[in-house]
């Protein structure tokens, strides 16, 4: 059983959510509904909803944008590949989406980040 720990009462999560996470580890770069990983980790969306944010203080669409700015973040620094493309790759709609979504998480544009990396 995974412990959380930090600050208020210790939790065990429950299998079905860590198999939700594992799932929406696996899969968040392609375009996901709340009703598939629910149905993945067999219990009601809106359950998977209220617990996957009790328990991992995030919600589910908060995950998926980490972990896709995380994705980018590595393509941006790592590659070429036109801004557009990487958008694209990392589950993003459009680029503007992209880009406010990046600058948010990351506190920069993803031209500004690729050209702080490539300068080191």
């Amino acid at each position: 059983p995974v412990i959380i720990g930090g600050s208020g009462p210790v939790r065990m999560v429950p299998m079905w959510l860590r198999t939700a996470r594992e799932y929406l580890e696996s899969n968040f770069l392609r375009s996901l509904s709340l009703a598939e990983v629910s149905t993945v980790a067999g219990v009601h969306r809106v359950h998977l909803s209220r617990e996957f944010r009790r328990h991992f203080s995030i919600t589910v669409g908060e995950f998926l944008r980490r972990k896709r700015v995380e994705h980018a973040c590595h393509l941006v620094s790592k590659t070429n590949e036109p801004l557009a493309d990487v958008a694209m790759t990392c589950g993003f709609s459009d680029q503007s989406h992209f880009s406010a979504t990046f600058r948010r998480q990351v506190g920069l544009t993803p031209g500004r980040f690729r050209q702080m990396a490539q300068a080191r």
